[in-house]
Order: structure tokens, then C-alpha cells, then sequence
């Protein structure tokens, strides 16, 4: 959410949109008109991204010109931690057969990860069982705490559930929608002025894990 809404302050344009699921981020891009989905949250995208990550012919048996623009330039991920070097791990709340932001992060040209914490090296290696991104597959980090607010963010912290109701309100209409980018997003400048507006108490609030550091 932290890297969306630094996209959205910079006036990005005419961009084209793959993901995974139909998620705040992804829906909230496409309101502030940045740009348009492309393919749909469907199982054939699914499938298609499954594929480009792990080097398989399409469905279809050939790389037609539909699958081929589902490889993203880009892949903008949130992870809990990673180190200087970017390598990243992700903690989930329970285990799932497949983990789909390593899928999409080896569908795309280069990822940008935003994370809770920079921690050390060693600190990524204590943690061998949690879903791992290497530093290869990274063009940059971000360290952005509650950057996935104001959704959750898996072991961190619960969603807050009445922001995400005014955001759901504001993309019904424009003048709404403008309201809240200027409030939220354009007024703030930066994601840690916008941590300063939401506020200590209410972050606290939805806080599970208060660890500073792993």
C-alpha cells in the first residue's frame, strides 16, 4: 500500500496492471487513474503467472502475445524483513501450499519490496522456514513500517477495518476519491508523514507483534 500510494503522489500514468487478486493496492492504482487492468484476477491469470515463474509453455502450448504482456516489468511486493543486500522473507500467520508473492516475483522482470524492518543477514537466516526472496530478483528495498496499512499485514498487524470503509466509499466517486488522495496521500507527502496522520495510538491498536527488531 505504501509503494501504491507513493506511485500515486508521483502522477504515474498509463500503467498497465497485473495481479494476483483483486486487492486495495491494485483497485485503488486504477481509481486515482494510474492506470488499467489488463488481465482479470481469474484462474487463467493465475495460471498464466504460475507458468511465466516457473518456465512453462502456456496452457495453450504457445507464448501468445496476451501471455507474454502478463510478465511484469515490475512486481511491487510487502514483506516483513529483509537485509542490505535484498533478500527477503515473508511470515505468514499459517502455511499455504503455494505463496503467491513469490510466484509473481519470479513472473516479473525485477521486484520492488517495501518491508516492515531491515534487519541483518544473520537475522534472515534465523528464519529459514519462512518464504524466502532472494537479493537477485530485487532492484530495491523500502523500509516502510505498517507499510501495508491499511490492511494487514500477516503476524504484524490486524487490518483496520473502519479506514478500509472510507476507502471502499471514497472510489465510489470522484469528488470522494479526490477528497481522501488529498487528505491521505497528497497532504501527507511521504508515508511517514501519512504514519504521523493515522497516529501512534491507532496503529498500537491494530498492532499483534510490537518486536522491533528479529
Amino acid at each position: 500500500m505504501a509503494l501504491a500510494c507513493e506511485i500515486i503522489r508521483q502522477g504515474r500514468k498509463d500503467l498497465r496492471l497485473v495481479s494476483w487478486d483483486k486487492g486495495l493496492a491494485l483497485e485503488l492504482l486504477i481509481a486515482a487513474g494510474c492506470g488499467a487492468r489488463i488481465a482479470a484476477d481469474d484462474m487463467e491469470t493465475r495460471d498464466r503467472i504460475r507458468a511465466i515463474a516457473l518456465g512453462l509453455p502456456s496452457t495453450s502450448g504457445t507464448w501468445d502475445s496476451h501471455f507474454r504482456i502478463l510478465r511484469p516489468d515490475v512486481v511491487l511486493l510487502h514483506a516483513q524483513w529483509a537485509d542490505a543486500d535484498g533478500n527477503a522473507r515473508f511470515a505468514m500467520d499459517q502455511w499455504e501450499p503455494e505463496f503467491p508473492d513469490l510466484l509473481l516475483a519470479k513472473a516479473g522482470a525485477k521486484a520492488i519490496v517495501s518491508v516492515e524492518q531491515v534487519v541483518s543477514a544473520q537475522a534472515i537466516a534465523r528464519r529459514p522456514t519462512d518464504p524466502f526472496l532472494s537479493g537477485e530478483a530485487v532492484a530495491c528495498i523500502v523500509e516502510a513500517p505498517y507499510g501495508a496499512y491499511p490492511a494487514a499485514c500477516d503476524t504484524r498487524y490486524e487490518a483496520d477495518h473502519a479506514a478500509l470503509g472510507k476507502i471502499a466509499d471514497a472510489t465510489r466517486s470522484h469528488q470522494a476519491l479526490r477528497a481522501w488522495l488529498d487528505k491521505h496521500v497528497f497532504k501527507p507527502g511521504d508515508h511517514w508523514a501519512a504514519l504521523d496522520a493515522v497516529g501512534s495510538r491507532r496503529l498500537l491498536g491494530i498492532t499483534t507483534d510490537r518486536v522491533l527488531r528479529v
